[in-house]
């Protein structure tokens, strides 16, 4: 089973991926594609986490600040006060 966690608090966004896989130890087996989620967190002033062992499952979570700056406003009619934030750009 998966479960995902989104939050938004204070200009950061928190979000984190929980799984009950078989688990690895993050301190030996780094690949590439948790190499590529951090340089690009990092890049974009965010960092990374990664929780696991063997036979526990992992859980893999990042805090990312929101881009400031003016947010462009939604003139759609049914909700007048929602802020379209322009999609985060990582690559």
């Amino acid at each position: 089973q998966v479960r995902i966690y989104l939050r938004q608090e204070s200009g950061v966004i928190h979000a984190s991926v929980q799984d009950d896989g078989k688990g690895f130890d993050p301190a030996q087996e780094k690949g590439l594609g948790m190499i590529g989620m951090e340089e690009r967190l990092a890049h974009l002033g965010g960092s990374l986490r990664v929780d696991s062992e063997p036979g526990r499952g992992t859980i893999v979570s990042f805090e990312l600040p929101l881009p400031t700056g003016p947010a462009r406003r939604n003139i759609a009619e049914d909700a007048p006060d929602q802020v379209q934030i322009s999609p985060l750009r990582t690559a």
